[in-house]
């Protein structure tokens, strides 16, 4: 039986067919039509984020709009994924590429996590593993070695996630907003 490394190395870049991570879920790019549920779900994310203030909360719902979105559909270095359940999108990632001119080599182009959220009846189930899998198996694709998530402290759901995905606190970034950076080597 293959471990999770193996099996992401092995996924193609657009699909994650139901039952790789999370039972009868499959991961696919985002497309127009499922950009009101994508914003339905990541709203309701947002607002349950741990260590976010509700000014932090308000003001990042109120930047998601369907128009932002169809923007960034076409933005080559934008990552959107959407995991459903029976037609029904139950998570998202968005993810994009971070630029970092002054950074040591492997480090100047990564794939960053900007948000990742899960409906409600859907957590712990393995959806938020699907999605950063799929991003993660993109991003090899394009010959990027590291991939970088911004996480709050006390946002201990998605510390654990990332960490069991092998993720771990990176000092070549500080600390800010009571949160950390953290980076996996993905190649």
């Amino acid at each position: 039986m293959y471990g999770l490394r193996e099996r992401q190395r092995a996924r193609p870049v657009d699909v994650i067919p139901p039952g790789e991570f999370a039972a009868d879920v499959s991961v696919s790019r985002l497309k127009e039509e499922d950009i009101p549920q994508y914003l339905q779900v990541l709203t309701t994310a947002i607002k349950d984020i741990p260590g976010m203030s509700a000014e932090e909360k308000q003001l990042a719902v109120e930047s998601k709009t369907a128009a932002s979105y169809r923007e960034k559909l076409r933005d080559p270095e934008a990552f959107l994924f959407v995991a459903k359940k029976g037609g029904t999108v139950v998570g998202i990632l968005e993810g994009k590429l971070a630029h970092y001119p002054d950074a040591p080599d492997e480090y100047k182009t990564m794939g960053y996590t900007a948000w990742t959220g899960v409906a409600k009846e859907h957590r712990q189930y393995g959806v938020a593993t699907s999605l950063k899998a799929a991003y993660e198996a993109t991003c090899r694709s394009r010959g990027i070695t590291y991939m970088q998530s911004f996480i709050k402290d006390a946002n201990t759901p998605s510390i654990i996630t990332n960490t069991r995905m092998g993720y771990r606190p990176d000092s070549h970034f500080p600390a800010r907003n009571n949160g950390k950076y953290y980076t996996k080597k993905i190649r």
